[in-house]
């Protein structure tokens, strides 16, 4: 690979084996982006954000495997210490975790070299037909990117198969389908992807507009739906895959670094992007989430109160964009750690 590359891949993590399996589900996605990015012949970097290491375990570069005879993807390992990680601490801004994912993020886009750039998590397998779309180097200035993701159950993957049939076999163990607006629990093998999409189109068409004859919705008692952000945008597990041209990161400063949980930063990103006038475009083709155990649950009963609190947080500075038709811009100049010098590590360099 020779001058700029075309898209940045950012993702981030540490040797902990979060969720029991990291590891292997970061191979995953690592062997699976490299084969990807070499077939379609996309200039591409992988940046792999270190974020406070354990000392005494092995380092992700000791574990993680790379092809020698790369043509046209670099990958680079840059590392946040523990001492720096301290720094951010503060019960007051932000609960105490072990990495703090969207600072951690932005410390490699900042550093990216990308024309576009591409937030993401570290156990997705992007479906080949995007990186097919990619790879003809015409993604729009003005857009930003998002998909639509399978939850699979762990299985042996095999990337020596023809991608029909890794296909068959991700669509096989696929449990849950992550839309615009709703998660749905696959019920049998002949739900789609693209039938639970096309009824949550109209669900969200529906529920979105039904503000606008609240006052009849409330004489028949039909469901009004107030907190709309999440049908009008798509901000579902836009962590896992959010793509857009360097200048409009920049023009956002990043993700929002001081919110007191990763979760629904993201779709607080989101609709900064959108206020900021840029289009929307979602993929035809979905990615494919490795399903593990996680820091956060969300679900039901079990919620936890903080993780309501940055869902109405969400909700409140998202309208306050949208009445303004501006974003909010949380960080200052200095976003993503810009005047640290930190370590780095080119494992792979065509």
């Amino acid at each position: 690979m020779t001058g700029q590359p075309y898209i940045s891949m950012v993702v981030v993590g540490r040797n902990d084996n979060y969720g029991e399996d990291f590891n292997y589900r970061l191979q995953n996605c690592l062997t699976w982006t490299i084969k990807n990015t070499e077939k379609y012949g996309i200039p591409s970097e992988i940046i792999f954000v270190n974020y406070n290491p354990i000392p005494d375990q092995p380092s992700l570069q000791q574990v993680l495997k790379f092809p020698n005879d790369l043509k046209h993807t670099r990958v680079r390992l840059i590392t946040v210490p523990k001492d720096i990680h301290e720094e951010f601490c503060d019960p007051a801004v932000r609960r105490n975790v072990p990495l703090y994912e969207y600072i951690a993020k932005n410390i490699g886009i900042r550093r990216a070299n990308g024309e576009f750039i591409l937030s993401a998590n570290p156990d997705i397998l992007i479906h080949s037909r995007i990186f097919e779309t990619i790879s003809n180097q015409r993604l729009k200035k003005q857009t930003y990117y998002r998909s639509d993701r399978c939850d699979f159950s762990k299985f042996g993957l095999d990337f020596s198969l023809s991608d029909d049939q890794i296909f068959a076999a991700l669509n096989e163990h696929t449990f849950k389908f992550v839309v615009k607006g709703k998660n749905h629990i696959r019920k049998d093998q002949n739900e789609t992807l693209r039938s639970v999409r096309f009824r949550t189109r109209i669900r969200n068409f529906k529920n979105r507009n039904m503000i606008r004859i609240e006052k009849i919705a409330n004489y028949f008692s039909w469901p009004v739906i107030y907190d709309y952000l999440s049908l009008k945008y798509h901000t579902n597990c836009s962590g896992d895959f959010m793509l857009m041209h360097r200048s409009h990161w920049y023009d956002l400063n990043g993700h929002p670094e001081s919110t007191y949980l990763a979760i629904h930063t993201d779709a607080l990103f989101v609709i900064m992007a959108a206020t900021s006038g840029f289009k929307e475009v979602c993929f035809s083709d979905p990615i494919y989430h490795q399903d593990h155990e996680r820091r956060y649950r969300h679900d039901g009963d079990i919620e936890d109160p903080d993780i309501r609190e940055m869902f109405n947080l969400m909700n409140r500075e998202g309208s306050k964009m949208e009445k303004t038709h501006s974003p909010i811009i949380y960080n200052d100049e200095n976003w993503g750690c810009s005047k640290l010098q930190l370590k780095e590590t080119i494992i792979t360099c065509p």
